[in-house]
């Protein structure tokens, strides 16, 4: 029988206990910088495996009234197809923070310090952090007049054969389609900005 149903996360007894743990930490680390939980949907319809488009989601539809900035966090399950910790595990436990109604370097310095201080206050010492630009693909996807959702699954796909394809549909010349390969390769430290220069 061929099954293509996500994997559950089971927990029982003692990492149970541990997860429950790490929650009531996390909220607490959260609330002590003053952000407030707010609870997202499991399933809101869009193809996400983290927090962000419903987090954005829900700062522009439930928040609208909220007196701006709004320092919101939220603790739930996601799902994702993709290989998590060497295996295929559909559902995965995400925290996040967010400001809403600031954009600003300040701003995302102090989500990034939260967030760093909330893993350093479970107990954790070696992690990575990652940062991104949402308006980084949408940018490009309109200075090359193509679809986002088509380029993002493009890059996440990260085929060099179909991308060469689709670079030369839209006539993109070899410098946009070489800077499109190289985008899952731009992780690292602050240096990997001086390699982005399109």
């Amino acid at each position: 029988m061929n099954n293509n149903c996500y994997e559950p996360l089971y927990f029982s007894g003692a990492k149970c206990s541990l997860k429950k743990s790490i929650e009531k930490n996390t909220t607490g680390i959260f609330e002590s910088y003053c952000y407030n939980e707010i609870c997202l949907p499991t399933f809101d319809g869009t193809d996400s495996s983290d927090m962000a488009i419903p987090l954005a989601k829900a700062f522009s539809a439930e928040l609208i009234d909220c007196i701006l900035p709004e320092r919101v966090f939220c603790l739930g399950n996601t799902f994702s197809e993709k290989a998590i910790l060497g295996r295929d595990v559909g559902e995965i436990s995400l925290a996040g923070v967010g400001i809403a109604g600031e954009s600003n370097p300040k701003a995302d310095a102090e989500v990034i310090s939260v967030m760093i201080n909330s893993l350093l206050g479970i107990g954790m010492t070696e992690f990575t952090i990652g940062i991104s630009n949402a308006g980084f693909l949408h940018g490009l996807a309109n200075d090359l007049g193509v679809d986002e959702a088509e380029l993002k699954s493009l890059i996440a796909e990260n085929n060099a054969e179909k991308i060469k394809a689709f670079a030369n549909k839209n006539g993109a010349d070899s410098e946009v389609e070489a800077f499109i390969l190289s985008i899952p390769t731009l992780f690292g430290d602050l240096n990997i900005y001086d390699e982005i220069n399109m």
